[in-house]
């Protein structure tokens, strides 16, 4: 319980304090309590990645006693200033909103932890296959106090052209582009803190906090582009709705899992913090605001790549929409510019510069990663996706609905676009509408904005835009059938309400995860542990992949290599690509092949992790091997050299 209560104050400490005394102490007259507590998350998010890489690279190693001072001296300095400003908060979010508003949003904010907390008790557990990859990152900075170079030991065959039958070799280092340091110091700091290892439940649980304030962005972004509408309020409580309670969307950005979508989920935090403060800097003329835009998109650059090439599209279409329709374009124009013309902005280029060019790039940032995600398309998973996949990942209703509410929009667009008193809100439309809009394009018809990346997964941005239109969409219907008989008006708030769930609640029951089999995952890392344990610095480990359950986490007690211990990969995976090395297959389902017996050389291989019943009565009859390790679910065996 001791180390429950650790872990909540150090994770507090990280991803809550710093930024909710930051925004207080720069923003708190601007925005409201509930707006600084939702933001409080991504700023301090934002806030300890860049401190802990800059750390490194200032002479200062990530130890626990630095990180402390840092941080402590951080917190008591903004909390001195805050006490000497006096700080006071703008109007309350629900002023001028009755009781009943205000019991609803708390209801719908109830019903979406407890849906949310359901769906995440079976994903608690540290099982996940790339939470695992993720982790072993995040170890080695523990271990290592210092910012990792992604690299891993490349084995490859011998001879390519007979990949099947030659032994294959390490034949070198190569850079991993997938991995970006921001998915991996806020959990490095957390543990190093509380003392709580990364195999644990802590990751899960601070990805459920990012999720649940993602989802509260969300909420708190809609209230504030349509605070001058009457039906901005109801569109934002339809937005829980559809997104907390609901999660039927496929993919990371609208339904928490545990792993495999670190990056994701942190990215369209980010993603999202950044268009709340830039909208909220360009309409209300905020230096400061734009600042933490601004921040938050530079770490969001050292985050996730994909979310960055996302987000780049977005504000690209955004800025290009609101030059074509905006009346007044050219002092819209003047007061975006003047934004940036801040002492502390001009400052904060120039860092940017330096430490980019000069101190750490993006491992992503390369001719090559660049030219492979940017061009015409040329295979079938990239060339695009017909509109019912789309639909169907985006959830039919949800979808239809933003179309609806798209048109809605634009009906509305026409009435505010010449008032002065409505140009914020007609910012706002172009800004959903061209959100929504750029991203269908970008999976219906890559080509023409030269997208070559995986169709599937940009589809999975389009979530967050589409519940915002089906929310503004439910909110302006429902307002203007009020001159509708009460029978009718309910009628057709129930038909409504059936519309969205009949498709919700079964999407959501199909994607509740099975119980994790937490017995067979401790093992596992009762097994990893003794490998790491007894492994000489000249042998590598291996390991299955296709049985073992939470294989990928043993690397975490061997941080030698991120390819340590090698591993029998998914049998299509051999199958499916004729030039992959076959060594970590044959030495697993033959070892007793010369095949198997040249490659157990050539990679020094010493203890071979098996799943007892599939594959370890393979190993009990060779002589070459020796068991040193049995329990119910995992054997280990140690190949003899003499």
């Amino acid at each position: 319980m001791i180390d429950f209560i650790l872990l909540i104050l150090v994770s507090a400490f990280f991803l809550v304090v710093p930024g909710f005394l930051t925004v207080t102490l720069l923003l708190a007259r601007r925005l409201s309590f509930l707006e600084v507590a939702v933001a409080s998350v991504p700023v301090s998010f934002v806030i300890t990645t860049t401190i802990l890489l800059v750390m490194p690279y200032a002479g200062l190693t990530l130890t626990a006693l630095n990180v402390s001072i840092i941080f402590g001296f951080l917190t008591l300095t903004l909390l001195t200033l805050c006490w000497r400003k006096r700080v006071t908060f703008a109007a309350d979010l629900f002023y001028g909103m009755s009781r009943f508003y205000r019991i609803l949003f708390f209801v719908l904010f109830l019903a979406m932890i407890i849906a949310k907390t359901f769906y995440f008790i079976n994903t608690i557990f540290p099982t996940a296959t790339d939470l695992g990859h993720h982790m072993y990152w995040s170890q080695w900075i523990i271990q290592e106090g210092r910012i990792p170079l992604y690299e891993k030991t490349i084995v490859d065959p011998l001879d390519p052209e007979q990949a099947a039958t030659s032994p294959a070799a390490f034949v070198g280092v190569e850079r991993i582009p997938d991995f970006i340091i921001g998915e991996h110091l806020i959990f490095s700091a957390v543990s190093l803190l509380s003392g709580v290892s990364v195999v644990s439940s802590m990751p899960s649980l601070l990805l459920y906090l990012v999720q649940i304030v993602t989802i509260l962005l969300v909420f708190v972004s809609l209230f504030r582009f349509f605070k001058r509408e009457s039906w901005g309020p109801h569109a934002a409580l339809w937005s829980i709705f559809l997104l907390g309670v609901l999660w039927s969307f496929s993919g990371a950005q609208a339904k928490f899992v545990s792993g495999g979508v670190v990056g994701n989920i942190f990215g369209n935090m980010l993603i999202l913090s950044s268009i709340y403060f830039f909208f909220i800097a360009l309409t209300e003329q905020s230096k400061r605001a734009f600042f933490f835009g601004l921040w938050s998109n530079v770490v969001l650059v050292y985050t996730h790549h994909l979310s960055t090439f996302i987000f780049a599209y977005v504000l690209l279409a955004f800025i290009l929409s609101l030059l074509i329709f905006v009346p007044a374009r050219m002092h819209l124009l003047r007061r975006a510019l003047a934004l940036f013309w801040a002492p502390y902005t001009l400052l904060f280029f120039i860092g940017l510069g330096l430490f980019f060019f000069f101190v750490h790039i993006p491992s992503y940032i390369n001719p090559e990663a660049i030219s492979s995600s940017v061009g015409t398309p040329t295979k079938s998973t990239r060339t695009g996706l017909p509109l019912a996949q789309l639909m169907e990942m985006a959830a039919n209703a949800r979808y239809l609905l933003a179309i609806a509410g798209m048109l809605a929009l634009m009906s509305v667009a026409k009435k505010v676009r010449t008032s002065a008193q409505g140009q914020n809100t007609f910012i706002a439309i172009v800004l959903c509408i061209s959100w929504f809009a750029v991203i269908t394009l970008m999976v219906l018809y890559p080509q023409y904005l030269q997208v070559n990346i995986l169709s599937t997964r940009v589809a999975t941005y389009i979530a967050y835009p589409a519940v915002f239109l089906s929310s503004i969409a439910l909110a302006l219907l429902l307002l203007r059938a009020r001159t509708l008989p009460r029978y009718l008006y309910i009628g057709l708030g129930m038909v409504l309400f059936f519309f969205v769930a009949v498709e919700g609640i079964p999407n959501n029951i199909a994607s509740l995860r099975d119980a994790p089999a937490a017995e067979e995952a401790v093992q596992t890392f009762h097994t990893a542990r003794y490998i790491g344990a007894h492994l000489p610095q000249d042998q590598w480990a291996l390991k299955d992949h296709n049985y073992i359950t939470a294989d990928t986490w043993m690397k975490i007690f061997m941080p030698r290599d991120y390819s340590n211990p090698l591993s029998r990969a998914f049998f299509a995976r051999y199958e499916s690509q004729p030039r992959r090395e076959n060594c970590t297959r044959e030495m697993i389902t033959n070892p007793h092949t010369e095949l198997a017996k040249v490659c157990f050389d050539n990679l020094s291989i010493g203890p071979i992790a098996v799943d007892t019943k599939e594959d370890g009565v393979s190993f009990s009859d060779q002589a070459k091997f020796t068991k040193v390790y049995e329990n119910n679910e995992v054997s280990v065996f140690w190949r003899k050299t003499k």
